[in-house]
């Protein structure tokens, strides 16, 4: 097993403290080790100064939030950062679970006057204790009420060294961040990981359909070289570049793009390994386990999410369900119990997948599982299926019930098809059983804030819908 502390802190001691670690596109201010840790060291003092143990940090995408992971870590308070898109009733709720916590919803970065010249930077890190809660962050909250996941420092760092090992992550590194700096895909996988493996990053605006246009644009301009998006981002970035631009750049660079928070459509992952002459590598965690799988160059590209990382054990239940085990393992649930979460020393993920070749592929999630004529059909399964169509490009799939009867409904975007031959490819490829009851065409499929669809509130909507008809 690794010792954290101690890797830690001899990788903090080989960063060379003048080299730049962090470029905010945004506001163009660049920052050194020294510079940023500086900032951080002195931001405890003035915006962290507080008897409360926990801080909530109502912040967007900024250095000013980025900086104060850093200052909350050296301070030992336990952060909880909040998404300021959240709606105000969820906002409400987490105030109210931490009611003693400092809410803070700007951040002010103190003047610098001068460097720290009296403490090496690796002392602020011998100064932390890596076994204390430091981090607490909330699902989505699109199934109900949010769980406050909490972490320790010693957890982030743990996993994102595992991580970096295994996809190479080193001080060439020049990680674009566009993920939502709330959650953990924007914390442990954009700050984390490749501050450890002594990388660059470089903060660009909080992705969106609006900015998406810019993207390659800024990637270019910053050189970028490491990526982490969702299958979202990968289809609306390939729809945005029409020319060869991206493809010219990628060229003589070594590039490497994860892509998680959803499942990975095999048809979307083909046509832009084609197109960019690039890999991308699919990866599985969850907020409670952090990282638990990713594929590398060795990995067959078949759809798979990947090999285990170093010390993580994998195990299938009875009906398939995976459990796992990782020395990163979550502190338990800020607002509820975790016991219910565990079997024998594993963590219950939810999940379905199945093992070949030593590579794990996730077949669904449990509570997503449609059984008809006693035969177990997977929504993911149909999913894939339909996302290699000729024009279709989001699909979702779920049950509905409409008076007792349990439907399948499939709800898609892009060009609308017909109805029989969509189900036509469906039974063809997966059988009769997975034939569709019903299928919406929509513009586009709700997303909750941390980009994964809205399976709830579709299935909410169409029954709303089909009530309101009958």
């Amino acid at each position: 097993m690794l010792d954290v502390r101690r890797n830690v802190i001899d990788k903090v001691k080989s960063f060379p403290y003048d080299k730049e670690m962090v470029l905010d596109s945004i506001s163009k201010q660049k920052f050194s080790y020294r510079k940023l840790f500086t900032l951080a060291y002195r931001s405890r003092e003035d915006v962290l100064e507080t008897e409360s143990e926990e801080i909530i940090a109502i912040l967007d995408n900024s250095i000013e939030l980025l900086i104060l992971y850093f200052a909350a870590m050296f301070t030992g308070k336990i952060i909880i950062p909040v998404d300021p898109q959240k709606s105000e009733n969820e906002i409400e709720l987490i105030i109210k679970i931490h009611n003693n916590a400092k809410v803070i919803r700007n951040v002010y970065l103190c003047n610098l006057e001068e460097l720290l010249s009296d403490r090496k930077i690796e002392e602020l890190f011998l100064d932390i204790d890596f076994d204390k809660i430091f981090l607490v962050t909330y699902t989505s909250g699109s199934t109900g009420t949010p769980k406050g996941v909490m972490h320790t420092a010693g957890n982030l760092f743990y996993s994102a060294i595992a991580f970096g090992k295994k996809l190479k992550y080193n001080e060439e590194t020049i990680l674009c961040h566009v993920m939502p700096m709330t959650y953990m895909a924007g914390i442990l996988n954009s700050i984390f990981l490749p501050f450890i493996m002594g990388g660059k990053i470089v903060v660009f605006p909080r992705f969106s359909v609006k900015n998406a246009m810019m993207f390659w644009k800024n990637v270019i301009k910053y050189q970028g070289n490491t990526f982490w998006l969702s299958p979202t981002m990968v289809h609306l970035l390939m729809t945005v570049d029409r020319g060869n631009m991206v493809v010219e750049y990628f060229r003589d660079k070594t590039i490497t793009i994860s892509v998680g928070t959803a499942p990975l459509p095999l048809d979307l992952k083909r046509k832009f390994e084609r197109k960019y002459n690039v890999k991308l590598y699919q990866s599985y965690g969850l907020s409670e386990t952090l990282f638990i799988t990713s594929e590398d160059e060795m990995s067959s590209g078949d759809g798979s999410v990947g090999t285990l990382l170093e010390d993580v054990e994998l195990s299938m239940d009875y009906d398939f369900e995976i459990l796992v085990h990782v020395p990163w393992m979550f502190q338990g649930y800020s607002n509820v119990g975790t016991k219910e979460y565990f079997k024998e020393g594993n963590y219950i993920t939810g999940d379905l997948g199945k093992w070949r070749e030593g590579e794990l592929y996730i077949t669904g999630r449990k509570k997503d599982l449609i059984l008809r004529g006693g035969i177990n059909i997977y929504p993911q399964d149909i999913e894939m299926c339909l996302g290699s169509w000729n024009g279709i490009e989001e699909v979702s799939v779920g049950s509905v019930f409409i008076g007792n009867e349990e439907r399948i409904v499939c709800w898609y975007t892009g060009k609308k098809q017909k109805e029989g031959n969509l189900n036509n490819k469906i039974v063809k490829e997966l059988g009769k059983q997975y034939k569709i009851d019903y299928f919406v065409y929509l513009d586009e499929l709700p997303k909750n804030l941390n980009g994964k669809i809205d399976k709830i509130k579709l299935k909410k909507l169409y029954e709303e819908s089909h009530d309101n008809k009958v």
